[in-house]
């Protein structure tokens, strides 16, 4: 056996290029003819043990004194995968990494090549779950195309039953999280063709806010809580009668647009309420009370927590 650190490590590459290299997934980025000649390099190919042909492609840069230094950890990245696991690669490489961790505090030969004997199955797991997600997106496409057929084939009767004088509404909904395309496809659509101004703030929680003829906004939260949520609830509405001589369009606080806020953006929709007076309203549907209102307010604000709020 070949005593230096370069050489073990090319003992492994060799090993590692007998178990993957037939089906192409070893692949050598920099093979170094010396110590002072760069660190190796080399990429890997991992295929899953399942039916659907799953990959993933992780890259690993090999330091001096791996492996015979047992705190010398090598560089490791999922570069790329199949569309069934791409969206676990950051969780294909934490594992790995803690896989070739726990090899080299065994003392083993040759930790990555170890490290990588799971993963199959492990890719296995993530495209089986990756099904189960397809099932129920297309499942829930189905249904949401339903109810938007449902509205359109009732819009037109109800514009034209239309009577009164016309009101401003507002409606804050609250939901455990929004990240589904499927759900913000139709967030957005749905408020587009209502004429709904507001915006929506996607993750863990989300929150939508409408704002737009009264009828509207009532129809808008009717058709979205009718789609598949883990929890959803409108959590504050206002209604602002418009007064003779003004157009709805003259009462908007917020522009006749639809804005799609990130994860991280909670602060961002705060500020954008603040800036057009709903403050009191964003804080009702954080369940933050007793904020201070706009003493020439003459909106009427209210949670509607205690008057129903929907579980899916």
């Amino acid at each position: 056996m070949r005593s230096t650190c370069l050489d073990q490590q090319f003992d492994e590459a060799d090993a590692l290029e007998s178990v993957y290299g037939q089906d192409e997934g070893f692949m050598w980025l920099h093979k170094p003819e010396s110590s002072e000649d760069g660190e190796p390099a080399y990429a890997v190919t991992v295929h899953s043990s399942g039916t659907m042909e799953s990959t993933a492609t992780i890259m690993f840069t090999l330091p001096a004194g791996y492996p015979t230094s047992g705190g010398v950890l090598p560089e490791i990245v999922a570069v790329e995968a199949s569309e069934t696991v791409k969206r676990k690669l950051r969780k294909i490489e934490d594992t790995v990494a803690a896989e070739v961790r726990r090899q080299l505090k065994e003392g083993y030969e040759f930790p990555i090549l170890a490290a990588l004997a799971p993963i199959p199955d492990l890719l296995h797991q993530y495209e089986e779950e990756w099904a189960d997600m397809e099932a129920e997106r297309k499942k829930e496409e189905a249904e949401e195309d339903y109810a938007w057929a449902a509205h359109l084939a009732v819009a037109e009767k109800k514009y034209e039953m239309r009577r009164g004088p016309p009101v401003l509404g507002r409606r804050m909904i609250y939901s455990h999280h929004i990240w589904s395309p499927v759900k913000r496809k139709y967030i957005l659509e749905w408020a587009r063709a209502l004429r709904l101004g507001g915006m929506s703030k996607l993750g863990y929680p989300g929150c939508i806010l409408v704002e737009g003829d009264e009828r509207d906004c009532a129809e808008f939260v009717n058709l979205v809580t009718r789609l598949r949520w883990k929890y959803i609830a409108v959590r504050g509405e206002e209604q602002v009668p418009v007064p003779p001589g003004r157009t709805l369009d003259d009462m908007r606080a917020l522009p006749l647009s639809f804005i799609e806020y990130g994860w991280d953006d909670m602060d961002k929709v705060a500020a954008r309420c603040r800036e057009a007076g709903l403050e009191e309203l964003f804080l009702t549907c954080m369940k933050i009370y007793g904020g201070k209102k706009s003493k020439d307010k003459k909106a009427r604000t209210k949670s509607t927590d205690e008057k129903k709020e929907k579980k899916r």
